[in-house]
């Protein structure tokens, strides 16, 4: 594996770090302006996902230091004199700070509110990440967003799934 290579898959690294540290912080934040018992417990899990996550990105950092005997020091100073542009992060939850501003009385939010602003939140994740793997030529690096591509997966499955509980519950 080339620099370039070794490079790649560390940007994707850092770049799924960064994107679920903004989750966290949105969701956290969120969970401490609503009112709705309910909405609040969401927002609280949804951090925790994010959170969880992170500790799965992390894991995958450190296969890839040992994987391709490289420090930290080494890594830091290699990325940051990289040629990668730089990444619109915020635009993943452009969505959610849009509805938030607009909402008016964040205090009002329910947990269908809640869970369809995270089921946007994840699939924008889903194709963003798709996306990256189609642009890069770095295995590594493509098998770190196929791995993360299959978190976010899951997690909009948790939420679908939710999702159809509640909408069931306002049916009966």
């Amino acid at each position: 594996m080339d620099d370039q290579e070794k490079l790649q898959a560390f940007k994707a690294v850092g770049f799924a770090a960064e994107l679920e540290n903004q989750g966290y912080e949105l969701y956290t934040t969120a969970a401490k302006l609503v009112s709705d018992p309910l909405a609040k417990q969401m927002f609280e899990k949804l951090a925790e996902d994010e959170r969880q996550h992170l500790a799965v990105i992390k894991a995958i950092q450190d296969e890839l230091v040992e994987a391709l005997d490289i420090s930290r020091y080494d890594l830091a100073e290699a990325l940051s004199t990289g040629d990668f542009p730089e990444l619109p992060l915020s635009s993943l939850f452009k969505h959610l700070k849009e509805w938030t501003s607009s909402i008016g009385d964040f205090r009002m939010v329910s947990e269908l509110d809640a869970l369809g602003c995270a089921l946007v939140a994840e699939i924008n994740a889903i194709r963003h990440y798709s996306d990256l793997l189609l642009a890069c030529t770095s295995e590594t690096a493509q098998r770190t967003y196929k791995r993360l591509i299959a978190e976010e997966k899951k997690h909009f499955e948790i939420l679908a799934r939710r999702t159809e509980q509640v909408v069931n519950g306002y049916l009966r």
